[in-house]
């Protein structure tokens, strides 16, 4: 297992584009027991790729979900 430091400083729009991308694609899918992180992405809103916090629910979930979606790529 190799570990991979992100910076959250200069990659959070770069996180927040893919996920975006990903889903919308329809590469995305959440199994409905997860519910804190359906909501999270459902109530997730950002301005110029800058995800405002205080309007999203369940943050660690929606950061850890920008995370995971990092080793995907559509280009």
């Amino acid at each position: 297992m190799k570990i991979v430091p992100v910076n959250f400083g200069t990659e959070h729009r770069n996180l927040l584009s893919n996920l975006h991308l990903l889903a919308t694609k329809g590469y995305l899918a959440i199994p409905k027991e997860h519910e804190d992180l359906i909501a999270s992405l459902t109530t997730a809103q950002a301005d110029e790729l800058n995800l405002l916090k205080d309007r999203t629910l369940h943050n660690d979930l929606f950061d850890a979900c920008r995370l995971a979606a990092k080793g995907f790529s559509l280009e």
